[in-house]
């Protein structure tokens, strides 16, 4: 199991000295910040009911980016421009957000909305481990490690450091998208392969 002693051993092992540790809180929460605003993982994937008074409803605190509101027939509200939703004769097949609040023109009532949430922290709080440090050890130990390097002002081997987490956020956004959509089943000629 992977945890936050984990990640700072592991942090101190690929940079070579404990001085740049010195900060591990903040350079591994500045690390779940670009996290959480650059991977779209499946585990991130949150449902919350709101409740809309005067077409608007606030945000929940770890909202990263919104995917659809379920109207109440069941089916997907897609995301529009605020200017759309605030427009004279506007419908409610829309929502839009802005930094704090969703809205939807002149609703009233409880909506389930479905979005992307930030990353839990394994940094000051009771538990030191999540599902994105025990998946991705490896992108979270560069993200934390670049952290490092960028507040220490390091910027040779910050740039070595960010092109390796680049390539490994790519490819934990690729094995979602396989977890996700790669159930599939191709008949070829009568058989199934």
């Amino acid at each position: 199991m992977s945890d936050y002693q984990d990640l700072r051993a592991a942090v101190i092992r690929l940079l070579g000295s404990a001085s740049y540790v010195e900060h591990l809180d903040v350079n591994t929460r500045s690390a779940e910040a670009w996290l959480s605003r650059n991977l779209r993982h499946a585990n991130q994937i949150a449902k919350v009911t709101l409740t809309y008074t005067g077409g608007e409803a606030l945000l929940p605190l770890d909202y990263k980016e919104a995917l659809y509101v379920l109207g109440a027939d069941g089916g997907k509200i897609f995301q529009g421009p605020l200017s759309l939703i605030q427009a004279q004769g506007s419908e409610q097949r829309y929502f839009a957000v802005d930094a704090t609040k969703i809205y939807i023109r002149n609703f009233t009532g409880p909506r389930d909305l479905v979005y992307y949430a930030a990353l839990p922290t394994v940094t000051g709080s009771l538990v030191d481990t999540s599902w994105c440090l025990v998946k991705y050890i490896e992108l979270y130990t560069y993200a934390t490690a670049y952290a490092a390097c960028e507040a220490s002002g390091d910027v040779e081997k910050g740039t070595l450091l960010r092109q390796v987490r680049d390539q490994l956020l790519l490819e934990a956004k690729i094995d979602t998208e396989r977890a996700q959509f790669g159930v599939a089943v191709v008949q070829i000629g009568g058989t199934i392969v």
